[in-house]
């Protein structure tokens, strides 16, 4: 006998075709990888505050292309490199509106941990498209605080900070 309430598919199944689903555009993969993400910074006390809605706006902004790369990205599990991934500018402020980038999975490993005047002493370029991105957020005072301490507002400053 057949019980109209009982589901047709199993658990795994059915985890299995939702994980498929999301991960069939760029934006659905982003999207799953934020809601791992929520749960993890809520077991870490990392704080997350950012939306679909935002993720959205700035994979359009960045044009479906890595952030320190330019790269086009991508979905297709045979090419690992350029899967997206969200990226922390500064690992301690979280996943914030302006501390947050959309880059391949490959460019955050090899960013990784890496402190901003880390990043401007060995990989000048990127450190510069930083700059200008961050130029462009409307940083909370948590987010100005942190960038005082990493004596980074002076390049900031709209006009300075060409010779990196």
């Amino acid at each position: 006998m057949k019980y109209e309430y009982m589901l047709s598919t199993c658990n795994q199944c059915r985890y299995k075709m939702t994980t498929d689903r999301y991960k069939e555009s760029l934006l659905g993969r982003i999207l799953f990888n934020l809601k791992t993400k929520r749960n993890r910074c809520r077991q870490m006390d990392i704080p997350i505050n950012i939306s679909e809605d935002f993720i959205s706006c700035l994979l359009s902004k960045q044009q479906g292309r890595c952030f320190y790369s330019d790269a086009e990205l991508s979905t297709d599990p045979s090419s690992r490199d350029k899967i997206p991934s969200l990226d922390r500018i500064i690992p301690t402020l979280g996943y914030t509106e302006d501390n947050v980038v959309i880059c391949s999975k490959r460019m955050n490993t090899i960013k990784s941990n890496l402190s901003l005047v880390e990043i401007k002493r060995m990989m000048p370029p990127i450190y510069k498209k930083l700059i200008e991105h961050l130029r462009t957020v409307n940083p909370t005072e948590k987010t100005l605080l942190a960038w005082r301490d990493l004596g980074i507002l002076d390049d900031l400053q709209v006009g300075t900070g060409e010779e990196f």
